[in-house]
């Protein structure tokens, strides 16, 4: 039992020969699942009688109703068109997202169901890869930052801004974590040189949950993860300057 624990503990028990074999055993596990999909399938049906993709069929139905004027939102319209797309025999599938995401569902609509399918699942995989990608930045800067000198308020704020950069979500009750990153770089310039732009930033900051979701809305992009990376920036910067 005590080198199971010490195993455990250690994690000796994952060497990099059985990461390797696990990643192949998902990879090749995730391409039979997908054959089996397209064997077992009728038409743009699975095997259990659910649209393919079944998630996105809500969202494809949605955008060709948005095409044609309708309201995707109305629960008769919708199911009726899922119906038209794959069948009699299909559920109804909700579409609850925001009119915003109809920018993404119209476009994806006017491609044929099995492309657009595929189109939706690539853009989504490099999506979250890039967030990935940023993640892993993320987390080295701030172990670098940790493992220094620097003084400990910029530490404990930039780890805040870093949680909520290693997320693709940054909206209202996520932008709580700013409190604490608000009052860590206040304290700090009260002792020590103000921090370049550091005023501008912690009023940005104190702004941004009246009104990043309003201007997100109506730009099109999520300019609070804009924000916060200038912010992590800045105080990695101020870090390495003492």
């Amino acid at each position: 039992m005590n080198r199971i624990i010490a195993s455990l503990r250690d994690g000796t028990w994952l060497p990099e020969a059985r990461v390797t074999r696990l990643a192949t055993a998902a990879v090749a596990g995730t391409i039979v699942f997908l054959l089996f999909l397209a064997v077992t399938a009728h038409g743009l049906i699975d095997y259990s009688g659910r649209p393919l993709g079944t998630d996105f069929s809500s969202f494809y139905a949605a955008g060709r109703l948005a095409g044609s004027g309708a309201d995707p939102y109305d629960r008769a319209s919708l199911h009726a068109m899922e119906k038209a797309i794959f069948g009699d025999g299909t559920p109804y599938h909700a579409f609850a997202h925001p009119p915003i995401f109809l920018l993404l569902a119209r476009p994806l609509a006017m491609l044929a169901y099995l492309p657009s399918l595929v189109v939706w699942q690539v853009s989504m995989t490099i999506a979250y890869g890039a967030q990935v990608i940023v993640a892993i930045l993320v987390i080295l800067a701030s172990l670098r930052l940790w493992r220094s000198g620097a003084d400990p308020r910029l530490k404990g704020a930039a780890l805040c801004v870093g949680t909520l950069l290693t997320t693709s979500f940054a909206l209202d009750y996520d932008l709580m974590l700013l409190a604490p990153v608000i009052l860590m770089i206040v304290a700090y310039m009260i002792e020590k040189p103000v921090i370049p732009f550091g005023v501008t930033l912690v009023f940005i900051l104190w702004l941004m949950p009246l009104f990043v979701r309003g201007i997100a809305a109506a730009i099109l992009l999520p300019l609070a993860n804009w924000v916060l990376a200038v912010c992590f920036l800045m105080l990695i910067k101020q870090a390495r300057t003492q």
